[in-house]
């Protein structure tokens, strides 16, 4: 199980909105090609609403670009600038630290189980 893994199944788990922009960077960081703004509710499992609040904010802030997608002018593609991509970069580091620090007392099959039982976390019904 790699961290990547990890990060995604830990984002099936309910929190606060104080952590999405820097879920939607970390998330755009490792799609290096972008993602419209549906495929971020849907790896984020975040509200669409909160996903596009939380774009433009970002947007104003200089670490994300926003543009009509060539093959389907319906839809906005979101990228990050070069100050989002060192931002990302940064934040998946120090997610990285986190996780082993947090998972140090695990053993891999503990990790496996752990990794396992987040998959079958059911996604709540997210209001459109």
């Amino acid at each position: 199980m790699n961290h990547d893994e990890l990060y995604k199944a830990l984002c099936k788990v309910p929190n606060g909105k104080e952590k999405s922009r820097d879920k939607i960077i970390i998330e755009l960081y490792m799609r290096s090609e972008g993602a419209s703004q549906k495929q971020l509710v849907d790896a984020l499992n975040m509200r669409p609403a909160t996903v596009s609040e939380q774009t433009d904010i970002l947007i104003e802030l200089g670490y994300v670009t926003k543009h009509i997608d060539y093959m389907d002018k319906r839809i906005s593609v979101v990228g990050l600038t070069e100050e989002g991509k060192r931002l990302g970069k940064s934040l998946l580091h120090s997610y990285d630290q986190f996780l082993n620090v947090l998972f140090s007392d695990f053993s891999d099959d503990e990790k496996d189980d752990l990794y396992r039982l987040l998959g079958k976390l059911k996604r709540p019904i997210l209001s459109k």
